[in-house]
């Protein structure tokens, strides 16, 4: 089942890359000390760790989802040229997608936040009359980030799997729907006691290139491609730990429908096209570039 696949690769990328998020945003406040220099406080190495989170956790899941698509209908169709090149072509989507989705924009964001969170502990060391070199000690040492580095884990985390796991559906060359599974326990959200409601999508299912609509309290709505898809609010997507299952369609004469007759719109779209030409492509070389 995909969701115990999920729940564990989960719980084990939180291990290893809350602590990696910590550092990075450490690293930024150090920048400061350091300097004095707001300008100084790069993003590279940020984004990098966000790359490599959503090629591990991504291409794991998408082995899965591709995996389960194809048990359920025993067979499946897939070019034989992109076989030999499905771990990279896997992973050159998910970054496609990244891209695609703004990943500059998110780490400029990160970024910022953690300039402004710094700028708010100066303002509060001056009026509390400390000197600079006292305020510089406090600072490096306050963990301001702290909790902002495991939001970023957790929202990462669920990002990268969710879209991974619709890469590997999408690689099968299959059309396929896409059911959101919550995690339905005491912290899922859910109307009326919390603002946005995740408890009554579980088991919502519409086509692979179609948004879900997510209702909040106040009677808006957030469309998303997928949990923790970066379109939707803060409320929708931080923390957010749902997934997506999968499931094949047929005509009505039990055939399965294939995506070269029915060509995917959007992010799936882009996935799908880059998947059926990923023959010849020196994807490893243009995914090494990305950590240069």
């Amino acid at each position: 089942m995909i969701w115990q696949d999920y729940r564990k690769l989960y719980a084990n990328a939180l291990k290893q890359y809350s602590p990696k998020f910590k550092k990075e945003l450490q690293n930024q406040v150090n920048t400061y000390c350091r300097t004095l220099d707001y300008n100084k406080i790069s993003d590279k190495a940020l984004k990098k760790t966000i790359y490599k989170l959503h090629l591990a956790m991504g291409t794991k899941m998408a082995q899965i989802s591709e995996s389960a698509v194809k048990k359920s209908v025993k067979g499946v169709y897939v070019p034989m040229e992109y076989k030999s090149t499905k771990t990279d072509a896997f992973q050159y989507a998910i970054i496609q997608v990244l891209q695609n989705d703004g990943l500059d924009q998110l780490a400029a964001d990160i970024t910022d936040t953690t300039k402004e969170q710094i700028r708010r502990f100066l303002i509060q060391s001056q009026e509390q009359n400390l000197t600079m070199p006292q305020t510089i000690a406090l600072l490096r040492t306050s963990g301001i980030t702290d909790y902002r580095a495991e939001l970023i884990a957790r929202t990462e985390t669920g990002r990268a799997a969710n879209i991974g796991s619709m890469v590997g559906a999408t690689s099968t060359g299959l059309v396929t729907v896409k059911e959101w599974i919550a995690a339905k326990d005491n912290r899922t959200r859910r109307i009326p006691r919390d603002q946005f409601d995740h408890l009554n999508m579980d088991g919502t299912k519409i086509p692979m290139d179609a948004t879900f609509k997510l209702q909040n309290k106040k009677g808006g709505f957030d469309l998303m491609l997928h949990p923790c898809d970066s379109s939707g609010s803060a409320g929708d997507v931080c923390n957010c730990r749902c997934t997506l299952g999968y499931e094949a369609q047929r005509d009505k004469n039990g055939k399965l429908l294939k995506l070269q007759d029915n060509t995917p719109k959007g992010n799936v779209g882009m996935i799908w096209g880059i998947l059926t030409n990923a023959v010849g492509m020196q994807i490893g070389n243009l995914i090494a570039d990305l950590f240069e």
